[in-house]
């Protein structure tokens, strides 16, 4: 082979082979922070990651509540239409999340059933890293004293149980589904691949929320994420 035609078949190698990559980013969607995903309900994490929902809307009907000013989604049950298969009704534990106009919703534990209604939560950020927040109601006690009218002095005290709602921030990992409580430890696990952001993020205090949720709004950006 002459050496005009091995500089020939380099020179197509190099010009072919990032145009097949470019072609391939050009087949899937950029997943940014406010995407929207397919409406509909998503059986398990795969299907959301392929943001291919195994039920539509149209093929069910349910009783759902949407809070938008909370970021919630509450669902008593979900009814398949036509129940070609004797399923007539979903099993709730068996749903990983809902989409509705876009926003995709992930299921809460268990134990955060409001009224016999299972609660979803909105992914308010999607990429790489996904951000999620609810709050939970937690029970605290409070010491209570009484005091003597006549010396002003404390005779008796108790502890007297109070509700109160705890916002919880949560991240997902769009790659492995995991979650994890947001905060500065577990981000700099999620970021060590970007050690330029990981020095400094390193350097935040944990207690600046804000400056940690717009690392990991950084840390998106410098790693997309492409849906098929």
């Amino acid at each position: 082979m002459s050496t005009l035609l091995k500089l020939w078949i380099v020179c197509m190698t190099l010009v072919v082979l990032p145009w097949k990559a470019a072609a391939g980013v050009a087949d899937s969607t950029l997943l940014t922070k406010n995407f929207k995903f397919k409406d509909g309900i998503y059986s398990d994490f795969g299907s959301f990651q392929r943001n291919n929902p195994v039920w539509s809307w149209d093929a069910v009907s349910a009783d759902r509540v949407v809070s938008w000013n909370k970021n919630t989604l509450q669902v008593a049950a979900i009814r398949v239409k036509e129940a070609v298969t004797g399923q007539d009704s979903l099993d709730m534990s068996n749903i990983w999340g809902l989409c509705v106009d876009g926003v995709p919703y992930i299921r809460l534990p268990d134990t955060l059933k409001r009224n016999e209604a299972w609660v979803f939560a909105a992914l308010q950020v999607r990429g790489r890293i996904s951000y999620y927040e609810y709050e939970e109601a937690t029970t605290e006690l409070l010491t209570v004293k009484a005091y003597n009218p006549v010396t002003g002095r404390p005779f008796r005290e108790g502890q007297v149980p109070r509700e109160k709602l705890v916002t919880r921030k949560m991240m997902l990992d769009f790659a492995s589904g995991s979650r994890v409580p947001f905060s500065k430890d577990n981000l700099l696990e999620w970021i060590k691949t970007d050690e330029g952001l990981w020095q400094a993020v390193g350097e935040i205090d944990p207690g600046d929320a804000g400056r940690l949720f717009k690392s990991l709004l950084i840390f998106d950006d410098r790693n997309p994420v492409f849906l098929p």
